[in-house]
């Protein structure tokens, strides 16, 4: 079991329900050792599954953070990347580089992009986008997360 105070994302399993409660629960059916991803109980997929599922969900929670996006449902400039990277002219393009559950909604592109960016970052270095943050140009979704996350 995961949990992290004063968040905002909540995932179960068992019920596939959502939580917008202010923690984070991630859990599998089987123990996970996250220090040992060779370990009896563990196999590849369920660790990368876990890492990925634990990164995402942390997303939506840095997403959920009022100090980091004032107001996340009105914020323009990541309203702007979603539009980009969900038009009509890439949006076929993007869906071969991202999961198409990624470009379902604003917040879960920034949460899958969140997981993309530490662990498959080529993915997000393919998808180019035009943003400009207080004089700084940014042209594809890695470098924007980049800033975002650092």
């Amino acid at each position: 079991i995961f949990q992290a105070a004063d968040q905002s994302a909540a995932y179960c399993s068992k019920t596939n329900g959502f939580s917008n409660r202010s923690d984070i629960v991630i859990y599998s059916d089987e123990f996970l050792d996250f220090d040992d991803k060779n370990s009896y109980n563990n196999h590849q997929w369920q660790y990368d599954y876990m890492l990925e599922a634990y990164t995402h969900e942390n997303g939506h929670a840095y997403a959920n953070n009022k100090r980091i996006f004032k107001d996340r449902d009105t914020n323009a400039t990541w309203k702007s990347i979603y539009d980009q990277v969900t038009s009509k002219d890439v949006y076929e393009v993007n869906k071969e580089t991202l999961r198409e559950y990624s470009l379902s909604n604003k917040y879960e592109l920034f949460a899958d992009s969140t997981d993309y960016y530490f662990h498959q970052p080529d993915r997000l270095k393919n998808v180019e986008i035009n943003i400009d943050v207080d004089g700084k140009k940014y042209e594809t979704l890695y470098e924007y997360m980049d800033y975002v996350l650092n």
